[in-house]
């Protein structure tokens, strides 16, 4: 059995479903393609699977080391070339609570793991991928 299930349903809208656990995520089109930008589109999803990822890692390394990081937040940015369509540019910009003390160790780690997630690792060489924290 396949681990996904897509179907299209319409209008630039596709269903995704984990054949497994049944949890879905209903897509549109990326923007520009009559859309109707009321979802996210694939791109979307990509970038925030990058984000999701990464502030995990970040969050596994925190509680393996107990170091409190509740409260922090990330927001993210990218850029889309246009022929062929492709990102080409994510910025993450980690925010960490700043009512928390953190040593110089513990900031340089948690910045290096951020960048060892599997969705870091296995998007195209080619996409700048920078990430930012404020302390």
């Amino acid at each position: 059995m396949a681990l996904f299930k897509a179907e299209y349903l319409g209008d630039l809208q596709v269903k995704c479903t984990n054949t497994l656990s049944g949890a879905n995520v209903t897509t549109d089109a990326f923007l520009g393609y009559q859309n109707k930008g009321d979802l996210l589109s694939p791109v979307d999803l990509l970038v925030s699977s990058l984000c999701c990822c990464s502030l995990s890692m970040v969050g596994t390394y925190a509680d393996n080391h107990e170091i409190d990081i509740d409260g922090a937040w990330l927001e993210a940015d990218y850029e889309v070339a246009v022929n062929p369509k492709r990102v080409t540019k994510v910025t993450l910009t980690f925010t960490m609570p700043k009512d928390k003390e953190y040593s110089d160790k513990e900031k340089m780690m948690l910045e290096k793991v951020a960048a060892a997630c599997a969705v870091h690792h296995s998007l195209n060489h080619d996409i700048d991928q920078t990430f930012n924290f404020v302390w």
